[in-house]
């Protein structure tokens, strides 16, 4: 049978603090999500709607995993639709809080590569810069390298 959407309320009030603990690294991730995709992470956020509120936790945890798991994929997170819809609420909850985990350790390591921001900052300029900056960049290396293959 389907689990139920909501937990029982003495489940509800165990998960708690768990559930502040994930809205906090929420938090964060949506901060390092806005350093890379902005736009696409606003597109989702209106998609999404407003957030539940804590008092729905059952809510909450599925709108937290369509935001780690958007269609179409940000392919920032594992993919955590299939096990979330199939736990009970707290084991969802446990699920939930491993992939954000995971995600978070692979986004600040992205945010820590140089050649990553580099990449960030190169297309964020407007199309023809980038271009320019690509080709230069290509001449610059065919004449270093000129006969590297």
């Amino acid at each position: 049978s389907f689990p139920s959407l909501e937990p029982a309320e003495t489940e509800a009030a165990a998960m708690e603090e768990e559930l502040q603990q994930l809205l906090r690294d929420l938090r964060d991730w949506q901060a390092l999500v806005r350093l890379e995709r902005p736009q696409q992470l606003d597109a989702i956020l209106r998609d999404l709607g407003p957030r539940p509120a804590a008092n729905q936790p059952g809510a909450l945890m599925l709108w937290v995993a369509a935001l780690l798991n958007p269609l179409p994929p940000l392919g920032l997170a594992l993919e955590l639709r299939p096990p979330i819809l199939a736990a009970a609420p707290p084991a969802r909850l446990a699920v939930l809080r491993q992939g954000l985990e995971n995600s978070l350790a692979h986004l600040r390591l992205l945010s820590k590569s140089p050649l990553r921001r580099w990449c960030v900052y190169l297309f964020r300029l407007p199309a023809p810069v980038m271009m320019t900056s690509v080709m230069v960049f290509a001449c610059l290396v065919s004449a270093i390298f000129p006969g590297a293959k």
